[in-house]
């Protein structure tokens, strides 16, 4: 039954296009992981090391609390650091939402601070803290429900 053959130039597309699936499939799963993880900075010797810390469930359009932990090279607590958070939607292009973090009295190296996700999907929480010349930084993503 030569009609029900594939001709010889449908090979090679057939081909392209399995494996330009099984790469969109890879980079979901991939995603899919990533939300929701928490990932400390991994700083060269001598840069500060942070852990954030959502406060409450996730939401949009209401105020949310944060919290991250700042520490030297040593694992001690940091204080005196300028510390701040930027949420960000890596999938789209969205104007700065920026804000600062103030230490958190009797709780060494802790800073806390209040942003708010504009709208729900896939967020970016990035804090940084900067000290003389010492500086960290730590992402996490996260997926922001609207309910």
């Amino acid at each position: 039954m030569a009609g029900l053959e594939p001709s010889r130039s449908a090979l090679p597309k057939l081909g392209a296009l399995v494996l330009l699936v099984l790469v969109l499939i890879a980079g979901v799963l991939f995603s899919r992981q990533m939300i929701g993880t928490q990932r400390a900075s991994q700083a060269p010797a001598g840069e500060l090391r942070l852990a954030i810390a959502p406060l409450a469930e996730l939401k949009a359009f209401k105020p949310m609390p944060f919290e991250v932990t700042v520490r030297t090279p040593d694992g001690l607590p940091l204080e005196g650091a300028e510390v701040r958070f930027d949420l960000t939607m890596p999938d789209m292009e969205m104007p700065l939402n920026r804000f600062d973090a103030q230490p958190v009295p009797g709780q060494p190296g802790v800073y806390r601070g209040e942003g708010n996700f504009t709208m729900g999907g896939r967020w970016q929480i990035e804090a940084t803290a900067k000290q003389g010349d010492r500086t960290g930084a730590a992402t996490e993503l996260v997926e922001i429900s609207t309910r």
